[in-house]
């Protein structure tokens, strides 16, 4: 009995979630659809609904609105939803193979801080030793510096944050490569040293001969 309960509410969630997207794209009314995406980045903090959002296509939905749209609230819901799929590790990989990098960046220049806030996250929830060299860049981390001088407080914090890690990410990297450069000039000076010890052994046997 449990098991059926079960199965009627995914089935009942599934065709829910499915009559929102259809009603998204069918819908003229300009406040009808931001309250249908709304709803849609809402269910974007239930990881129950993921395996739903990638079959109704709902994370292509969300990166087609922030791309495409003019509206500065339609792209706030639909950066807000990406944000809130990105705690899904399948979800982050199907947006690092997308172009949701490149739309994330573009929204730190938005007017609308809830947007930015959702952009720097989603950046933070994205970051991969592939991805980095596209994320942390110099555009990025001057935006940084400029958020962290915000009034707004969970703007500044996030962007320290996302400071903190690039900053511990390159120093990390900067000792990985003092320590080969090391172990490389050490390595040299135990064969400098062979070397000598050799000579040295053949110059031994000559003066006993």
């Amino acid at each position: 009995m449990a098991k059926k309960m079960k199965n009627s509410d995914q089935r009942g969630r599934f065709e829910y979630l499915q009559a929102l997207v259809n009603e998204f794209q069918t819908t003229k009314a300009k406040d009808y659809k931001l309250q249908v995406l709304a709803n849609l980045a809402n269910f974007a903090y239930d990881p129950v609904n993921y395996d739903y959002f990638r079959e109704l296509n709902i994370l292509d939905l969300f990166l087609d609105v922030v791309a495409e749209s003019t509206d500065e609230k339609m792209i706030e819901f639909a950066m807000g939803g990406i944000c809130n799929c990105c705690l899904d590790e399948t979800n982050q990989n199907f947006f690092l193979e997308s172009d949701c990098l490149d739309i994330a960046i573009k929204c730190l220049k938005c007017t609308n801080e809830e947007t930015v806030l959702s952009a720097i996250t989603t950046l933070l929830y994205l970051i991969t030793p592939v991805s980095r060299k596209v994320i942390v860049n110099r555009q990025v981390c001057d935006l940084m510096k400029q958020f962290q001088k915000s009034s707004n407080k969970r703007l500044s914090n996030l962007a320290t944050i996302f400071l903190q890690r690039c900053l511990l990410h390159s120093k990390t990297t900067n000792l990985h490569k003092l320590l080969l450069l090391l172990s490389v000039l050490l390595l040299q000076h135990l064969v400098c040293q062979l070397v000598s010890l050799s000579c040295l052994l053949k110059s031994l046997r000559i003066c006993e001969v």
